[in-house]
């Protein structure tokens, strides 16, 4: 599909697409738990074990750096060599490569295998086989943790135009449905659960971005020109509400329907699979992403005691 759209040379396509020279730990400061930009990683630093090894593919930049406040050893794999530079000098990550995954060997090594916004970009023709591919990098038992673009687009009904303009803006060529994604899973594991977020809670600027960008208008024309008036700590302040909502729907482990799209949560394992709430309202978790001079935080101590 890539080539149907002009895009001849893939990896030039990624070069710098997704390089940012961004320091991703989050942890660093209470609030971001919060936010609602930080909750695809706050769902991967909740679910990942501590002293773990971990395999982040299409890591771009090195978004999971929050793991290595867990101990976890992080290879990530990336097409953009500029951006694994930067996953490495300012994100920690153990270990970075630019290379096919069906020419990388390191089987039965991880604990974990990962991936954020990576299988809404890989041809439909292609997914099974780099499931089962990556499958091979996983110790027996592993399990893989992915978020995935998650929606019912229908490629075939755009026009050449059309589908080049879609494509062209993050470089989606695979985006399935909840029900496509699991299925595909349970080809190559025994247990697989998957629920959709970012469904109805999002962020300002995300919600603005589907509008214009991809001409989502489920929302109406009245919240849109209401999000894009919102000074920048008005929006600070809706991106927090609705972090603090998002939170609340993954503990309570709500079901999303089948058709709904947003952002897939998937979890693929041969062990059977627990459901884990996010470590922020875990006691015996709260010191691995505190810091004692914001324990005087009044607000910190706060919204620590939320349940949600």
């Amino acid at each position: 599909m890539y080539k149907d759209v002009g895009i001849e040379d893939i990896r030039g396509f990624y070069k710098n697409k997704f390089a940012f020279k961004h320091d991703y730990d989050f942890t660093k400061n209470p609030i971001n738990f919060y936010h609602i930009d930080n909750f695809k990683l706050l769902w991967m630093f909740s679910n990942i074990k501590e002293n773990t090894k971990v395999l982040d593919f299409g890591c771009g930049s090195g978004v999971l750096a929050c793991l290595k406040r867990k101990g976890c050893e992080i290879t990530g794999i990336d097409y953009s060599e500029t951006a694994l530079e930067y996953a490495k000098k300012i994100n920690r990550y153990d270990y970075v490569l630019s290379v096919d995954i069906f020419d990388y060997d390191n089987y039965n090594y991880f604990d974990y295998i990962v991936s954020i916004d990576v299988f809404g970009h890989i041809p439909f023709e292609d997914k099974d086989k780099v499931i089962a591919q990556l499958k091979r990098f996983l110790k027996p038992g592993g399990t893989m943790l992915h978020g995935i673009e998650c929606g019912q687009v229908d490629y075939a009904a755009m026009s050449k135009k059309e589908l080049k303009k879609f494509i062209e803006v993050d470089g989606h060529v695979g985006i399935e449905g909840k029900p496509e994604n699991t299925k595909r899973f349970k080809k190559s594991f025994k247990h697989v659960s998957a629920e959709v977020r970012f469904d109805v809670v999002n962020s300002v600027n995300e919600f603005i971005k589907q509008n214009d960008s991809y001409g989502n208008t489920d929302w109406g024309n009245e919240l849109i020109t209401y999000l894009k008036n919102l000074t920048e700590r008005e929006a600070f302040a809706f991106n927090v509400a609705s972090g603090i909502t998002q939170i609340s729907i993954e503990n309570r482990n709500m079901r999303s329907s089948q058709n709904t799209g947003g952002f897939l949560f998937l979890k693929a394992s041969d062990n059977k699979l627990e459901h884990r709430n996010m470590e922020i309202i875990s006691r015996q978790n709260r010191e691995i992403v505190s810091h004692p001079e914001k324990k005087k935080n009044a607000f910190f101590k706060r919204i620590m005691k939320w349940h949600f």
